[in-house]
Protein backbone atom coordinates (compact mmCIF):
# COMPACT_ATOMS: atom_id res chain seq x y z
CA UNK A 1 0.00 0.00 0.00
CA UNK A 2 1.39 3.34 -0.53
CA UNK A 3 2.11 5.87 1.73
CA UNK A 4 -0.27 8.80 0.72
CA UNK A 5 -2.98 6.05 0.39
CA UNK A 6 -1.63 4.79 3.66
CA UNK A 7 -2.40 8.69 4.92
CA UNK A 8 -5.62 9.34 3.24
CA UNK A 9 -6.95 6.18 5.03
CA UNK A 10 -5.23 7.34 8.81
CA UNK A 11 -7.22 10.55 8.08
CA UNK A 12 -10.03 9.37 7.63
CA UNK A 13 -10.10 7.05 10.42
CA UNK A 14 -9.28 10.12 12.85
CA UNK A 15 -12.34 11.99 11.16
CA UNK A 16 -14.62 9.15 11.85
CA UNK A 17 -13.34 8.69 15.36
CA UNK A 18 -13.73 13.03 15.77
CA UNK A 19 -17.43 12.37 14.11
CA UNK A 20 -18.26 9.81 17.04
CA UNK A 21 -16.96 11.48 19.67
CA UNK A 22 -19.23 14.77 18.82
CA UNK A 23 -21.73 12.55 18.40
CA UNK A 24 -21.34 11.39 21.75
CA UNK A 25 -20.97 14.47 23.23
CA UNK A 26 -24.16 15.78 21.48
CA UNK A 27 -26.31 12.45 22.39
CA UNK A 28 -25.36 13.53 26.24
CA UNK A 29 -26.90 16.91 26.06
CA UNK A 30 -29.83 15.38 24.52
CA UNK A 31 -30.36 13.16 27.66
CA UNK A 32 -29.98 15.81 30.14
CA UNK A 33 -33.11 17.37 28.89
CA UNK A 34 -35.12 14.31 28.04
CA UNK A 35 -37.82 13.03 30.59
CA UNK A 36 -38.90 9.66 29.20
CA UNK A 37 -37.28 6.96 30.99
CA UNK A 38 -38.01 4.83 27.52
CA UNK A 39 -35.89 7.45 25.44
CA UNK A 40 -33.40 7.53 28.01
CA UNK A 41 -32.59 3.79 27.82
CA UNK A 42 -32.80 3.75 24.00
CA UNK A 43 -30.11 6.53 24.24
CA UNK A 44 -28.06 4.25 26.33
CA UNK A 45 -28.34 1.31 24.21
CA UNK A 46 -27.57 3.96 21.25
CA UNK A 47 -24.79 5.32 23.35
CA UNK A 48 -23.23 1.54 23.73
CA UNK A 49 -23.29 0.75 19.70
CA UNK A 50 -21.69 3.65 18.56
CA UNK A 51 -18.83 3.44 21.18
CA UNK A 52 -18.62 -0.36 20.57
CA UNK A 53 -18.20 0.86 17.21
CA UNK A 54 -16.04 3.38 17.52
CA UNK A 55 -13.80 0.97 19.73
CA UNK A 56 -13.63 -1.24 16.63
CA UNK A 57 -13.37 0.91 13.55
CA UNK A 58 -9.97 2.15 13.84
CA UNK A 59 -9.02 -1.80 14.02
CA UNK A 60 -10.29 -2.15 10.10
CA UNK A 61 -9.53 -0.17 6.25
CA UNK A 62 -12.49 -0.96 5.57
CA UNK A 63 -16.09 0.46 5.64
CA UNK A 64 -15.59 3.78 4.51
CA UNK A 65 -18.49 4.30 2.59
CA UNK A 66 -20.91 2.75 5.36
CA UNK A 67 -19.13 4.64 8.21
CA UNK A 68 -19.61 8.11 6.40
CA UNK A 69 -23.08 7.35 5.48
CA UNK A 70 -23.49 7.05 9.66
CA UNK A 71 -21.75 9.75 10.60
CA UNK A 72 -22.65 12.08 7.74
CA UNK A 73 -26.20 11.19 7.39
CA UNK A 74 -27.90 9.49 9.79
CA UNK A 75 -26.81 10.43 13.32
CA UNK A 76 -27.35 14.12 12.45
CA UNK A 77 -30.34 13.21 11.16
CA UNK A 78 -31.40 11.59 14.19
CA UNK A 79 -29.74 14.28 16.63
CA UNK A 80 -31.89 17.13 15.02
CA UNK A 81 -34.72 14.37 15.64
CA UNK A 82 -34.05 14.07 19.14
CA UNK A 83 -33.34 17.59 19.62
CA UNK A 84 -36.84 18.60 18.12
CA UNK A 85 -38.44 15.54 20.62
CA UNK A 86 -36.63 16.85 23.56
CA UNK A 87 -38.10 20.24 23.10
CA UNK A 88 -41.70 19.26 22.11
CA UNK A 89 -41.26 17.11 25.61
CA UNK A 90 -40.22 20.25 27.28
CA UNK A 91 -42.77 22.33 26.04
CA UNK A 92 -45.32 20.81 27.24
CA UNK A 93 -47.09 19.94 23.93
CA UNK A 94 -50.40 16.95 24.14
CA UNK A 95 -49.41 14.30 25.49
CA UNK A 96 -50.61 12.51 22.87
CA UNK A 97 -48.63 14.01 19.94
CA UNK A 98 -45.55 13.63 22.74
CA UNK A 99 -46.00 9.97 22.95
CA UNK A 100 -46.90 9.65 18.87
CA UNK A 101 -43.14 11.66 18.41
CA UNK A 102 -41.29 9.31 21.30
CA UNK A 103 -42.66 6.19 19.68
CA UNK A 104 -41.21 7.41 15.86
CA UNK A 105 -38.23 8.13 17.93
CA UNK A 106 -37.62 5.22 19.33
CA UNK A 107 -38.14 2.79 16.13
CA UNK A 108 -35.72 5.40 14.45
CA UNK A 109 -33.34 4.80 17.35
CA UNK A 110 -33.56 0.95 17.13
CA UNK A 111 -33.28 0.96 13.15
CA UNK A 112 -29.64 2.61 13.96
CA UNK A 113 -29.15 0.24 16.41
CA UNK A 114 -29.30 -2.49 13.66
CA UNK A 115 -27.70 -0.22 11.46
CA UNK A 116 -24.83 -0.17 13.34
CA UNK A 117 -24.36 -3.52 14.24
CA UNK A 118 -24.82 -4.30 10.63
CA UNK A 119 -21.53 -1.91 10.22
CA UNK A 120 -19.70 -3.24 13.03
CA UNK A 121 -20.21 -6.87 11.25
CA UNK A 122 -19.16 -5.79 7.84
CA UNK A 123 -16.24 -3.76 8.68
CA UNK A 124 -13.59 -6.66 9.14
CA UNK A 125 -15.10 -8.42 5.81
CA UNK A 126 -12.64 -6.18 3.61
CA UNK A 127 -9.62 -7.43 6.03
CA UNK A 128 -11.03 -11.08 6.11
CA UNK A 129 -11.23 -11.36 2.39
CA UNK A 130 -7.95 -9.36 1.86
CA UNK A 131 -6.24 -11.49 4.12
CA UNK A 132 -7.57 -15.11 2.21
CA UNK A 133 -6.65 -13.54 -0.97
CA UNK A 134 -3.32 -13.20 0.43
CA UNK A 135 -3.09 -16.41 2.21
CA UNK A 136 -4.43 -18.45 -1.69
CA UNK A 137 -1.56 -16.14 -3.38
CA UNK A 138 1.45 -16.98 -0.78
CA UNK A 139 -0.21 -20.89 -0.92
CA UNK A 140 -0.03 -20.99 -4.85
CA UNK A 141 3.10 -19.33 -4.97
CA UNK A 142 4.91 -22.10 -2.67
CA UNK A 143 2.85 -24.78 -4.70
CA UNK A 144 4.44 -23.51 -8.11
CA UNK A 145 8.17 -23.29 -6.23
CA UNK A 146 7.66 -26.51 -5.05
CA UNK A 147 6.72 -28.00 -8.85
CA UNK A 148 8.83 -25.92 -10.79
CA UNK A 149 13.00 -25.02 -10.07
CA UNK A 150 13.94 -21.86 -8.68
CA UNK A 151 15.38 -19.95 -11.53
CA UNK A 152 18.55 -19.41 -9.38
CA UNK A 153 19.00 -23.52 -9.25
CA UNK A 154 18.39 -23.33 -13.21
CA UNK A 155 21.44 -21.20 -13.74
CA UNK A 156 23.58 -23.05 -11.24
CA UNK A 157 22.36 -26.56 -12.91
CA UNK A 158 24.10 -25.96 -16.75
Amino acid sequence: MSETKTESIEEKKAEHLEKAAKTLTSLYRHMDKIRSARVIRKLEQLIDRIKDLRDTQYLFDSGEYELDRLYDRYLPYLDLVIGNYAEIEETGHDPSEVERVREKLIKAIDTLIDAILTIRDILPQDEISSAKAEAAARKKKEELDRMFPRIDEIKNFG
